[in-house]
């Protein structure tokens, strides 16, 4: 029978503790090289370890990592500072050890995100090492940029939760010449909008199906049971459809 850790039992409460929020997406590679892919992430580390239950946030952004042929690559963020590092060891090596002496070993609190193994030549595999934090729901909303369709896609979540960001995917090729763009509001009963910072999607022109974009805000957004999201998408050249992905953490 498959047991549950603390970490994870909290985040299903909607405990808020240190560990990956949303993010950090490193699929398998589908090409033949070395380029580790990975998406944004947001991540809270613990101030230190006799003081878990205090932490701070870090909004990590995309990349690509050219990862060391013919070695064990961990991907952690760095338990001081926040950033997202990569340690490369011996194929088959052991893990390095948080808060340990060797010399692969990394400092406390970090966490560890994902693993990459690499021959000669290419990546062969990717092993997930998140450890998630929080109590995480997902609204899925088609938008469009198509005449019709531009300008405001409104809806109630009914729940009290902080925004987190936006998850996109193309679902219908866009149209040449400009992106296409779905700026995230948040609305109060009052009529008050307020943009969520950081977290507009933005399609490439002629963006095909299946291209992705995820952004996390860098600030803190809350909406209440009766509170509104708008998601408002602009193209000037219209055509192509996406759906985007509303990011919460329930409170």
């Amino acid at each position: 029978m498959a047991t549950q850790s603390r970490a994870q039992l909290e985040a299903l409460m909607g405990i808020a503790s240190p560990g990956l929020v949303y993010g950090f997406h490193a699929p398998d590679p589908g090409a033949a090289d070395l380029d580790w892919v990975y998406s944004e992430s947001l991540v809270r580390i613990a101030h230190n370890v006799s003081n878990p239950e205090g932490f701070t946030e870090f909004v990590l952004d995309s990349g690509t990592e050219t990862v060391t042929a013919s070695r064990d690559t961990y991907a952690y963020v760095h338990g001081t500072t926040g950033v997202l590092t990569f340690v490369a060891v011996t194929n088959g090596a052991d893990k390095p050890v948080i808060g340990g002496s060797g010399t692969s070993d990394i400092v406390d609190n970090s966490l560890f995100l994902a693993k990459c193994v690499s021959d000669a030549t290419d990546i062969t595999s990717i092993t997930d090492l998140r450890q998630f934090t929080g109590n995480i729901q997902t609204h899925a909303i088609p938008v469009g940029f198509e005449t019709a369709d531009l300008g405001v896609h409104k809806w109630v979540p009914r729940v009290h939760a902080r925004v987190i960001g936006l998850d996109s995917r193309v679902i219908n090729a866009l149209a040449a010449a400009n992106a296409g763009t779905v700026i995230p509001y948040t609305i109060d009963m009052g009529g008050t909008a307020t943009e969520v910072t950081n977290a507009t999607i933005s399609h490439a022109a002629s963006a095909d199906p299946g291209v992705r974009d995820l952004e996390i805000s860098d600030g803190f957004f809350y909406i209440n049971e009766m509170d509104e999201i708008d998601l408002e998408s602009a193209k000037e050249t219209v055509g192509g459809c996406c759906m985007v992905t509303v990011v919460l953490e329930i409170l």
